[in-house]
């Protein structure tokens, strides 16, 4: 069954940049163009090198809620986490590689340290809605029609997420409640997971680190769209003013995080299109170009990880 999930995903992943290509929308020869502007192949290396940086210092933010780890081991760990995500969708995600790896590292449950990956994944999300939110409430006046319904998407999921963080703790007790029952040992170290990420969550905002884990995650959405922003600014001749170009592009982030794809590839080429039609066909081919160069140089960039596991001196079915 895990095989015919990764298969379906590769497949669909692939279904959809044949669709876009049959469409005119994944233009094969801008993107090879691209590639041979020095310009935006250096730009991409020294960009999601630094933003790489940055996820390992936030990794390695969230790790201190338990132990503090070298900026050394974080880095690795965060490779290790993006060449599985990339190259082995359907099976063990490169977060729960990732927990594995933590846990052997430091010498914690798995059930704590994937406690720490969902933290970084949720309030990582949570970042992505409160910047679009903000980005796009300054440029409300200057919203057309299609462009404000995103500020009312983005106004009522950061309400919701709001309510869900202020609400943390009766949610926690109303899961652990619902859930005292389980006896089968794999839900209850998924349920353990669950109640400590509602720990560890308050751990983040009663230290103070909650902020700096958002203000890391700005930086890091901040280097992935100039990136973006740099190759439509080169590919067209009026592009969208960068303070909008932002928020949409966090919407066309937040879609490609969830895990349909390998790496969102198929599917973050579908979303940039669709949330950036609306400033004209030229503009999604270039949001198109910009999102499949940024995926193959974060493929190329996240390789080493492959090597760091094989080199890992570690036993991932050692129990803990």
């Amino acid at each position: 069954m895990k095989h015919l999930k990764t298969y379906f995903r590769i497949a669909l992943a692939t279904l959809m940049l044949f669709l876009l290509y049959r469409s005119g929308f994944l233009q094969l020869e801008k993107i090879q163009s691209a590639l041979n502007n020095p310009t935006i192949m250096i730009a991409g290396v020294i960009i999601f090198s630094l933003q790489f940086i940055m996820f390992a210092v936030r990794w390695k933010l969230v790790t201190s809620l338990i132990e503090k780890i070298s900026f050394a081991l974080s880095l690795k760990l965060h490779l290790i986490g993006q060449f599985f995500n990339t190259f082995v969708p359907g099976g063990v995600g490169g977060d729960v590689i990732k927990a594995i790896e933590l846990s052997s590292a430091i010498d914690q449950p798995k059930k704590n340290t994937l406690a720490l990956t969902l933290i970084d994944r949720v309030v990582g999300l949570y970042s992505m809605i409160l910047f679009s939110f903000i980005f796009l409430s300054i440029e409300m006046p200057n919203l057309n029609e299609n462009h404000q319904k995103y500020l009312l998407t983005s106004a009522g999921l950061f309400a919701f997420s709001g309510i869900c963080l202020l609400l943390r703790r009766k949610i926690r007790a109303g899961f652990s409640h619902a859930t005292r029952n389980f006896k089968k040992s794999t839900v209850v170290n998924l349920r353990e997971s669950f109640l400590n990420f509602f720990n560890y969550l308050d751990q983040l905002l009663a230290t103070g680190k909650f902020k700096y884990f958002v203000l890391i995650s700005l930086i890091v959405q901040f280097l992935s769209i100039l990136f973006l922003y740099i190759v439509v600014k080169s590919l067209v001749d009026v592009p969208p003013p960068y303070v909008l170009f932002f928020p949409l592009a966090c919407f066309a982030f937040m879609a490609m995080a969830i895990p349909i794809t390998p790496g969102g590839i198929g599917l973050g080429q579908a979303a940039f299109y669709f949330i950036f039609k609306s400033f004209g066909d030229p503009v999604a081919e270039a949001a198109i170009v910009g999102i499949s160069l940024l995926q193959l140089i974060s493929i190329v960039l996240s390789l080493p990880g492959g090597y760091y596991f094989i080199k890992s001196p570690r036993n991932l079915l050692r129990p803990k």
